[in-house]
């Protein structure tokens, strides 16, 4: 590296006579004295009429800082002694007033987090092919600019796809990349962003990728689409509707919570898990049919989707994942005879009144109705266990009627029921368990049948 600046800096001297061009393999660059002497230090820079610039590792340069006023500015191609220039770096045309039309040169592959922050005269950018990476707050601010095409070679901006690269823009619509592999919210604040276009044969939606962007009401996805990211379209403030296509078999964590105005969703039949917090806080969402194809939720999907009334579960789906419902509007549920894992998926559905069992069911679940609105409910014949906390806190549950296959009931089952005032215990059950009807305040009657073995602690206590 010091034998490379060494050369550079002859060559820098050596032409100090030519004529300085931003674009010329022989533009002038001036050394002071203090630089020459700092030869070999590794954050060394240089000078070039307006720009300021630093020798990379790889020989090429980065500018670091514009000086000037041009208004239709073309950042150049080559500084100094022919050295190729690949990176803009941070905040290096950071709040420039000057600059209206933008042009980068071929080339150059990156630019940095601020590096046109609060340019509010830029009108017009024009990439090189080659950029591969725009960082985070790039043309934050750069109110001035209406249309941004980004070119077919970018996969990802920094560490990300730009954060908020495009917030406080009068940018309308944009163009995305099939090359893009991650983002950070990109597009968020972006608030005048109404449509964008994928490139052709997209196959994933990158994390985060439209996260908190707030003027897209709806999303058209591509049928290329095989995977959606997490948290790729949470949190939008005017997303209303979403088909995911039949060709997505991957959804990440996220991916569309938080939309408080989505009212319609389609899930198409190549999902075959609902990952974690799917739609959850999707307030707006009042109808779902989830699909034969789906086997696996995740914890907690449908979280607090209080206006979430209508669901529809198909056989085929066998694991509930935890809290799977939690909070949501449900009044009404049928429960697949397939389902045979998971626990609390309907914690806190105060407004879930019926169940019913679909031929075959011969499982509940942990908590499965905990501190929910129950009425009432018929267990159904081949369940042989009511487990811990199946029905805890169901306050409004006046009426159970236990299958004939009953043996046991778990403890806490049916603790703090405080409606509920009469049950029958089926003569098959053997046990008990420790406060399974623990301060059911208005249990009165309880019939109890020979063959009963175990009664745990508490069991009816303050009954």
């Amino acid at each position: 590296m010091k034998k490379f600046l060494s050369i550079l800096l002859s060559a820098l001297l050596l032409t100090s006579a030519l004529p300085v061009t931003a674009f010329a393999a022989e533009a002038e660059e001036t050394v002071s004295a203090a630089e020459s002497e700092a030869v070999g230090t590794e954050a060394q820079t240089y000078t070039d009429g307006d720009y300021s610039f630093i020798i990379l590792d790889d020989g090429t340069a980065q500018i670091t800082k514009y000086a000037g006023n041009e208004a239709e500015l073309t950042v150049p191609a080559y500084i100094g002694a022919a050295v190729p220039v690949t990176q803009i770096g941070s905040d290096a045309f950071k709040e420039n007033e000057s600059i209206k039309k933008l042009t980068i040169s071929e080339g150059i592959t990156t630019i940095g987090g601020f590096a046109f922050y609060k340019c509010h005269g830029i009108q017009e950018i024009s990439f090189a092919s080659t950029v591969t990476d725009i960082g985070g707050y790039a043309f934050n601010g750069c109110t001035g600019l209406t249309s941004v095409f980004l070119p077919p070679a970018v996969k990802t901006t920094g560490d990300k796809m730009g954060y908020h690269f495009l917030a406080g823009t009068a940018v309308t619509g944009i163009y995305i990349p099939t090359t893009v592999t991650s983002s950070d919210e990109p597009f968020a604040q972006a608030d005048s962003l109404v449509s964008f276009v994928f490139g052709a044969g997209i196959t994933a939606i990158p994390d985060d990728m439209f996260e908190k962007c707030n003027t897209i009401s709806s999303i058209t996805i591509p049928s290329t689409v095989a995977k959606i990211g997490k948290d790729a379209f949470a949190n939008m403030g005017a997303l209303e509707s979403i088909e995911i296509p039949d060709t997505v078999t991957e959804l990440g964590a996220n991916a569309f919570s938080k939309n408080k105005i989505l009212g319609s969703v389609k899930i198409g039949s190549g999902v075959t898990k609902l990952p974690d917090f799917l739609f959850a806080g999707c307030t707006g969402l009042t109808q779902i049919d989830v699909p034969e194809t789906v086997s696996e939720f995740g914890y907690e999907v449908f979280n607090n989707c209080t206006n979430l009334t209508g669901v529809t579960l198909h056989e085929g789906l066998v694991n509930f994942g935890s809290k799977a419902f939690a909070g949501s509007g449900i009044t009404g549920i049928t429960i697949p005879a397939s389902v045979t894992k998971g626990d609390f998926p309907f914690d806190g559905c105060s407004q879930l009144r019926t169940v019913s069992f679909a031929d075959g069911v011969n499982k509940l679940l942990t908590g499965m109705f905990y501190n929910s609105g129950l009425e009432s409910v018929v267990i159904p014949e081949g369940v042989t266990t009511v487990p811990s906390m199946a029905f805890n806190t169901c306050e409004s549950l006046t009426s159970v009627s236990f299958p004939s296959t009953l043996k046991t009931i778990g403890d806490t089952a049916f603790m703090r029921c405080t409606s509920l005032e009469e049950i029958d215990i089926p003569s098959n059950v053997e046990t008990i368990a420790a406060s399974a009807f623990y301060l059911d305040s208005a249990l009165k009657t309880c019939t109890l049948h020979e063959g009963l073995k175990n009664i745990g602690d508490r069991a009816f206590r303050d009954t």
